[in-house]
């Protein structure tokens, strides 16, 4: 007899040889149960038990005694019956719940990273992220007015010239404030500068690449920097700039 076809349908080999022995002896103690399936007695009333729920054994007591017995072999295709209703209603839930599972994964994907940088070693920090993220023949794109601080004017020009030999394009679109900065850049291969009314621009600094945006905010003494990454938001964000870039 093909035994094996009891585990595939949820039974362990303890329970197997147990309910077997059963079978075998009819009603019965614990005792004989354990000799002729050759289980633990230590682990005998767990079988059983486990048995019983599935709905695979019984018992009555008579004198205070414990007698176990075997349900009908039938039952084992009831059993198998009861754990595929229980399976499909399993998957029925699953189901319903896919939704919701999916709408947490989409959700998380959309989650921003920010990261602060600060002071001109935090400017340094923040393009040099511009270079190893993009390749050569990418673009990004630059929207700002003045920001009063010299020692980044120095930095910013040593930083285009860079990405110009790297072959990174970039559009920059500048208020009349940022001419001083625009002068010393627009000759550069893969630079492209245009103009807007100062009312058209925030005087902070926003740059676009992939998936990043970096806001930079310049106060008297210092400058702050805010890298946002989120596919989303930098696509708005760009968006933005092409409408402004396209106007005549």
């Amino acid at each position: 007899m093909n035994i094996e076809i009891l585990e595939t349908i949820g039974l362990t080999k303890a329970e197997i040889k147990v309910y077997l022995a059963l079978l075998e002896i009819g009603s019965s103690t614990t005792g004989p149960i354990v000799e002729k399936s050759g289980a633990s007695s230590s682990k005998i009333y767990e079988i059983l038990e486990k048995l019983i729920q599935k709905g695979l054994a019984s018992f009555v007591i008579e004198s205070g005694m414990k007698y176990f017995e075997a349900a009908q072999p039938s039952r084992l295709l009831d059993y198998m019956r009861e754990k595929e209703e229980s399976l499909t209603k399993q998957r029925q839930e699953l189901q319903n719940i896919i939704p919701e599972l999916e709408l947490k994964r989409k959700y998380s994907k959309q989650k921003s990273e920010a990261t602060i940088f600060r002071g001109l070693k935090g400017v340094k920090t923040a393009y040099e992220d511009i270079l190893k993220t993009l390749k050569s023949g990418e673009e990004y794109y630059v929207t700002g007015g003045m920001l009063p601080h010299k020692p980044y004017f120095t930095y910013i020009a040593e930083f285009h010239k860079r990405r110009s030999k790297m072959g990174i394009n970039v559009k920059l679109l500048y208020t009349d404030l940022a001419k001083s900065i625009a002068h010393n850049i627009q000759d550069l291969p893969g630079t492209k500068i245009k103009f807007a009314p100062n009312q058209f621009l925030s005087s902070c600094f926003v740059v676009m690449y992939q998936t990043k945006t970096l806001i930079t905010v310049a106060s008297k003494s210092d400058l702050t920097l805010f890298q946002i990454d989120n596919k989303e938001v930098t696509a708005s964000f760009i968006a933005q700039f092409k409408l402004l870039w396209n106007q005549e």
